[in-house]
Formats: structure tokens, sequence, C-alpha cells
């Protein structure tokens, strides 16, 4: 298969991938717990993060396996992050690249670099929540719900208790319009009605750590895969493509760390200059 067969479905999952970051409902303490936990995270000044994405996709009978790594700093006052992906797509090759965004005024500036050539450009809040953890994290945990003990762990950091949860399919929608991916979504999907493949979305898992000590949540584990199966296979079914024998499984997780404490960063001369 030519690699461009592959082009809107890897480009449906990164696009989902990015944007998805997540408080009511469940027992009453857990609810309670998340819900300061989140409380802790809007007030966060800078932070790193790293996420992790495994996806396996099957369409027309050909596989593909993409894992993902993704390292970032960000810091919110004045906002600006960090951000360095490195995609490993097998048979297609491996893609690596870096990000820099800052705020200018009102305005938003981003740096992408990549193959040692740089773009800049201006985006907006929502375009920039793509690539700000801090951002995504918040929109998880405004529209997750539904939480529940699961135990405890020992993470790195330490202890921290675990709750699990789900984010509504309607939720869903809204965390990808508060995040800018919906505004992408409408050239993944060949065309098909944006409004029509959000209807009736299932519930998705997610799982929060919260860390016992500081009360910041650590961890975060999301299960898209089945998600992820609907919406690609609406999207092909309304392009009349081949929706039965396509498959696609989908996780990720995000750990953060060095809340108030990230290593500040200089965005790199030659990327300044690629705006003149």
């Amino acid at each position: 298969m030519k690699k461009g067969k592959w082009g809107s479905a890897v480009a449906l999952a990164a696009a989902l991938v990015v944007s998805l970051t997540a408080c009511t409902g469940g027992s009453k303490d857990a609810s309670a717990t998340v819900q300061a936990a989140a409380k802790k995270m809007q007030e966060v000044k800078s932070m790193d993060a790293v996420m992790t994405m495994e996806m396996d996709m099957s369409v027309a009978g050909e596989s593909l396996a993409i894992s993902t790594i993704m390292n970032s700093t960000s810091f919110t006052d004045p906002l600006k992050c960090w951000v360095d992906l490195s995609m490993d797509m097998g048979t297609l090759g491996n893609m690596d690249m870096t990000v820099y965004a800052e705020e200018s005024g009102e305005n938003y500036t981003l740096y992408t670099g990549m193959d040692g050539q740089w773009v800049v450009q201006d985006v907006t809040a929502e375009e920039l929540g793509q690539y700000d953890a801090h951002s995504s994290m918040d929109i998880y945990l405004e529209n997750s719900s539904n939480f529940t003990s699961a135990g405890t762990e020992e993470l790195a950091g330490g202890t921290a208790d675990k709750y699990t949860g789900v984010i509504k399919g309607k939720s869903i929608k809204q965390a990808l319009q508060a995040s800018g991916a919906l505004n992408n979504l409408g050239a993944l999907t060949m065309g098909a009605d944006t409004e029509d493949l959000f209807s009736d979305l299932g519930d998705m898992p997610i799982t929060i750590w919260v860390d016992q000590a500081s009360g910041y949540p650590v961890r975060y584990e999301m299960d898209m895969s089945e998600i992820m199966q609907k919406l690609m296979s609406d999207a092909m079914s309304a392009t009349s493509s081949d929706s039965e024998n396509s498959e696609i499984s989908l996780t990720m997780s995000i750990e953060c760390s060095n809340f108030n404490n990230a290593t500040d960063f200089t965005i790199p001369e030659e990327a300044r200059a690629a705006a003149n």
C-alpha cells in the first residue's frame, strides 16, 4: 500500500492524540480528590510531561503500528512551551519534530523544526493547545467524570492514589473543540460530517493517579480504541470506503512532573530567524 493511503487515518489518529488531555460523578471521596487535583493543576506555573502513545491500525488488510513519544515543558505566565516529538511508523519510517511556542501580546507564535528546517506561524490559543501539555491536562480534568477509587500504586515520584473514570461522548467533542483539533478534522475525515461522526459516541475510559504527598495529578492513561474505531469506521463509511476491514487500537499515557519547578528554555535563534 502506498504511504498516501494511510494519510487520512494516521492524521485523524494523531489529531485526537495531541488534543484529548481530563471531574464530577462517581464516588464522593474520589470525585473530591480529583476535583482538588484539578484545582491544583490550574494553579501550576510550569511543568514537564511525557506522553507515550501506541497505535495499531489495519486498513484493507494491511497493518501499521505507530509508537510516539512526546517530551514537553510548559510555562503559563507568560505562556510558552517546548515539545520534542519522536514517531516510529515502522515500514513508513521515523518522524522527529521539535516545537516551540510563545505568547506575544495577544497572539501566539509557533516555531516548528523538522530536518533542520524551521517554519514560523501565528496561531490561536485553541491551536496552541495541541502542544501545551498544561492546557491539555486542564481540558481532561474538566471533561472527565464518574471517578471511583482503584487503590494505590508506587510510581517513580512516590505513592499515588489511582482513580478510574470516563470522558463522556459529548465531552470528547468539547475537548476537541477546546484544544483546536476539531478545526483539523474536516480535512482529515475525507469530507464526512463531523457532527455525524461525534453523535452517539460511547464513554472513553480514563485513569488518573494523584500523588499522595503533593496532591498533583501525576499520571493519566486513556484507552481510546473504541472511540477511534467508531470515528474511523464512520468517516470511512460516509465516504464509501471499506470500513468493515478497518481496525484501530490506541492507548495513551501522560506522566507529569516538576510542577512549578520545570527548567526554563530559550527558543533557538535559528528558529526565530525563520520568521524574517
